[in-house]
């Protein structure tokens, strides 16, 4: 699961080189530099979202067999 979170940060990250040196392609003159700090720009901005820790709580996945045996287990645990 990790090597796939981190494949598609990577993917991320090289579409976004990629997509900056084809806007300083398809640009002319001396415009190739604003037009890749304009792309590049846009493209962190999307990175900030797109790359940030998910920082939410774990999820407990149970198969329908185990619900009795984990509803007891967390039980046990908030203390009730």
């Amino acid at each position: 699961m990790l090597f796939r979170a981190n494949a598609a940060r990577l993917g991320w990250v090289l579409y976004g080189i990629a997509s900056t040196a084809m806007a300083w392609n398809a640009s002319t003159g001396p415009s190739q530099p604003i037009v890749a700090g304009i792309a590049a720009l846009w493209w962190t901005t999307l990175a900030l979202f797109a790359l940030r820790s998910s920082t939410r709580t774990r999820r407990v996945r149970a198969y329908l067999p185990q619900l009795p045996e984990l509803a007891t287990t967390l039980q046990r645990r908030s203390g009730a």
